[in-house]
């Protein structure tokens, strides 16, 4: 998960990013969810400047789709201003054929010609 920040905050106020995913097996996020990932990332003021922020998020195998909200609060309910932006959820190590096609190895086919 990744995107970027910008946070307008008093010296010494901590603001919290927390990013919530439920993965779920079917597609749209129907049924309940396989499982609930949480990632919570201490921010201070960026000086009006844009801070990317990234995390890995491991989807459970046999996820199809992932429902994921951001929030951005402090403890003591202190004052700020936050935005976020460029926020996406990339399953990475995914390759189009996993079927051995793009390494070589045809094991798994019914038939290969060279």
């Amino acid at each position: 998960m990744s995107g970027a920040v910008r946070l307008t905050a008093a010296a010494g106020v901590t603001v919290f990013l927390t990013r919530s995913c439920a993965f779920f097996a079917a597609a749209g996020c129907a049924g309940a969810p396989l499982i609930a990932a949480v990632d919570v990332v201490p921010l201070s003021d960026t000086a009006g400047a844009w801070q990317p922020v990234a995390s890995e998020v491991a989807a459970p195998p046999g996820s199809a789709s992932a429902l994921c909200s951001f929030d951005l609060t402090t403890p003591e309910g202190d004052a700020f201003s936050g935005a976020l932006d460029d926020l996406e959820l990339v399953r990475v190590g995914t390759v189009i054929f996993a079927d051995g096609f793009e390494s070589g190895d045809v094991s798994a086919w019914s038939a290969a010609v060279p």
